[in-house]
């Protein structure tokens, strides 16, 4: 599976944004989020991060292009440890292209409507699409192709180092789901910006990652034994440092992983084998060794009623601290 990239060159607000969002640099104003269904204790669980939310205080329109949904659809994870070694592996089944869309759509919709209830002015996708002043330019930003391997919009990902996960990705109904960046970890913000510059916008991209079941690793180690172990439990995550809602020079992000379910469905054994080998080299070492495959049996109404709670209230604290940022003479 490969993917072709057209190259383009780094922007200074991609390079102020990525160190910020690495970082975690605060905001340059205080900003406060009440607590919802998802984040009972926003301020330790979200994060303003970079100057860009002063950008909201320009001007009360605000575009926003589409939203990302990633969804995990196949996993691996690994563990190592002295020689020992263990890998889990599994396949979601429930996750639909039909699914993804709906959730995209949903959230989008969402977003759209609690900014113009806050008395903000908001363009779609669809506004700046036929702006002639911009058309040309929302017309040249890459979208992600259909992979006909996968059988969707997606990719192969490690986010953690410990093995690959197969993620989906969704935009709601009738827009495309625009092609990350040269890194390949974040959206063409940085574009979007230049199009919010030309029609007096300022852009703002949100991407949900939903993952279920939750994958582990664990490694010890005693008196002449090394143990490495992998397993995976019927649980659904929000994934943090992916999942946010991104502007210019910032964005509103989740801190750590949020459990938004502990049983999301069933998990179903397909193999699964296991061993402690003795070694004589360096001096009868016992080392576990371990393999398993699964399937696991999403819950989907389940599902999509926790994806869009999570989903929904990231737009509530998202909108909260819009709001915040804005001089309390307009």
């Amino acid at each position: 599976m490969t993917r072709q990239k057209t190259y383009k060159m780094v922007s200074p607000l991609f390079l102020a944004l990525v160190a910020c969002m690495m970082t975690a640099c605060g905001g340059s104003l205080p900003v406060k989020m009440s607590a919802n269904t998802t984040f009972d204790k926003p301020d330790e669980q979200l994060s303003v991060n970079g100057r860009g939310i002063d950008m909201f205080t320009s001007s009360k329109t605000i575009m926003v292009p589409g939203v990302y949904v990633q969804t995990m659809v196949r996993g691996e994870q690994k563990a190592s440890n002295n020689g020992a070694h263990s890998k889990t592996s599994v396949v979601v089944k429930g996750i639909t292209n039909e699914l993804g869309q709906t959730l995209a759509t949903a959230l989008y919709q969402d977003l759209i409507k609690r900014l113009r209830d806050s008395g903000w002015t908001v363009l779609t996708y669809q506004d700046i699409k036929s702006d002639p002043k911009v058309a040309e330019d929302v017309a040249d930003i890459d979208h992600m192709p259909f992979d006909k391997d996968l059988g969707f919009i997606g990719f192969e990902k490690d986010y953690t180092g410990r093995g690959d996960k197969t993620w989906m990705m969704s935009s709601p109904k009738g827009i495309p789901v625009f092609d990350f960046d040269f890194t390949g970890n974040w959206p063409p913000i940085s574009d979007f910006e230049k199009i919010g510059r030309a029609i007096g916008a300022t852009p703002v991209l949100p991407r949900y990652v939903f993952t279920a079941p939750v994958m582990y690793s664990e490694t010890g180690r005693g008196y002449k034994r090394s143990i490495a172990k992998t397993g995976l439990v019927p649980a659904m995550e929000m994934r943090g440092g992916y999942s946010y809602i991104i502007y210019p020079y910032g964005s509103i992000a989740i801190n750590h992983n949020m459990r938004l379910s502990e049983n999301i469905g069933t998990i179903e054994k397909v193999s699964a084998s296991s061993s402690e080998n003795r070694t004589l080299f360096i001096g009868n070492v016992f080392r576990t060794m371990s393999k398993g495959s699964y399937v696991m049996n999403l819950d989907i109404p389940a599902y999509k009623k926790a994806a869009l709670q999570a989903g929904k209230d990231l737009n509530k604290a998202a909108v909260e601290a819009i709001n915040a940022a804005l001089p309390k003479n307009k």
